[in-house]
């Protein structure tokens, strides 16, 4: 404790105000505290914890509280911790108020104290550290409640990732990435669903590198977690995640960078479309459909003859049967509405009335007989009726 020579006079009597105790009057211990407080000075908090300790009237005993919460000094963090489990402070009020303090003390200075708790304390304390524990803002707090995510207790894991989801994703993710290496399956997919959750591109490079996991479970974590952290901005992690040696790397990144409408550099796809992993090369002739260029049909063309897989070269091909149909079937459609247009003009009478554009009758409006053979337009050759053009 601090020792009160070389203070001033009105901190050393309301120092020994206080620690006079029931022996004095509540109302002016209660004044003490307050002279203490209004006087900022740090030495005063453990006086104040000691008097706490010895303190019977209720009063007193939360005024002390609320100025511990006032100097925010992490030398009150235990005492306050052990208030809240204390059946003398068991009342909402009470509760309220030591919380309020708590928050205001508990600094990165109490953490070995909160992993003690989480280690030997009762489940009700350990609970309390993990919320505590998220108030400190520090990559060490994170690694701390990144680790209650291997546990096995449900409710610390629940609570460690509230707690967790209340950090910014740039802080939290470089902690993950270097607990995630060395983490089992369970625990990487804790992680992962973490992960996910933050919606972040900082989450992309991690993501792309779990990828290469030869657990099914785990890529498919890591595939739905980037599903939802991809963003505009992701594109050129994408783009170089082409060139990774892994395929299911190179695999998803192709389809988000789809998804998100970005074209992939021409020299890049033919790279691989030439790929050694058929599931890469189908991912590119998947890309390569979404150009929709004469330069890309005669590519997919091309694979479809070539390519050393079956399924492979059908999925080119069948594309390219695709796209000829569509082009087909829009030119029918435009052959149609022009022959529609001409017989509409030849039933009326009138010419067409879009600007530039001069129709020949190819119907007899009278007897409906070909005129794509008549010698004069003028006059039918089959029924003499005078043609109108």
């Amino acid at each position: 404790m601090s020792d009160t020579s070389g203070k001033n006079k009105e901190f050393i009597s309301s120092v020994k105000k206080l620690q006079k105790g029931i022996f004095s009057n509540a109302n002016k211990r209660c004044d003490a505290v307050k002279s203490l407080e209004n006087q900022g000075d740090s030495d005063a908090v453990p006086y104040l914890l000691e008097a706490l300790e010895k303190e019977t009237d209720g009063q007193v005993s939360t005024c002390i509280i609320q100025s511990l919460g006032v100097f925010g000094d992490s030398r009150a963090t235990e005492t306050l911790f052990e208030l809240v489990f204390n059946s003398k402070y068991k009342s909402s009020d009470n509760q309220k108020t030591i919380i309020s303090s708590l928050d205001s003390c508990v600094n990165g200075k109490n953490l070995p104290f909160l992993i003690e708790m989480l280690s030997s304390g009762s489940i009700n304390r350990k609970k309390f550290s993990v919320q505590c524990i998220g108030k400190i803002k520090t990559a060490d707090s994170i690694r701390v409640l990144v680790r209650c995510l291997n546990g096995n207790d449900k409710e610390i894991r629940a609570l460690a990732t509230s707690s967790l989801k209340l950090f910014k994703a740039e802080d939290m993710i470089p902690c993950i990435a270097e607990i995630i290496e060395n983490a089992d399956r369970y625990y990487k997919i804790r992680l992962l669903s973490l992960v996910g959750d933050t919606g972040s591109p900082f989450a992309v490079p991690l993501l792309l590198q779990v990828l290469k996991s030869s657990d099914v479970d785990v890529r498919s974590s890591a595939t739905k977690a980037l599903n939802s952290c991809i963003k505009k901005e992701s594109a050129p992690y994408l783009i170089d995640s082409l060139k990774d040696e892994n395929f299911n790397v190179k695999c998803v990144a192709i389809k988000e960078l789809l998804a998100l409408k970005v074209e992939i550099p021409s020299a890049t796809l033919n790279e691989l479309l030439n790929d050694e992993n058929e599931h890469v090369r189908s991912s590119a002739v998947e890309a390569l459909v979404t150009i929709g260029n004469d330069e890309s049909l005669s590519i997919l063309e091309k694979v479809g003859q070539e390519d050393p897989d079956e399924w492979v070269r059908k999925l080119a091909m069948n594309h390219v049967l695709r796209i000829s149909n569509e082009v087909m079937m829009v030119e029918v459609a435009s052959q149609g509405e022009e022959l529609a247009e001409t017989a509409n003009d030849n039933l009326s009478g009138h010419k067409s009335n879009k600007p530039g554009r001069k129709r020949k009758l190819s119907f007899c409006p009278y007897c409906g007989d070909s005129l794509e053979m008549a010698v004069s337009p003028q006059f039918c050759p089959f029924c003499g009726e005078k043609l109108k053009s």
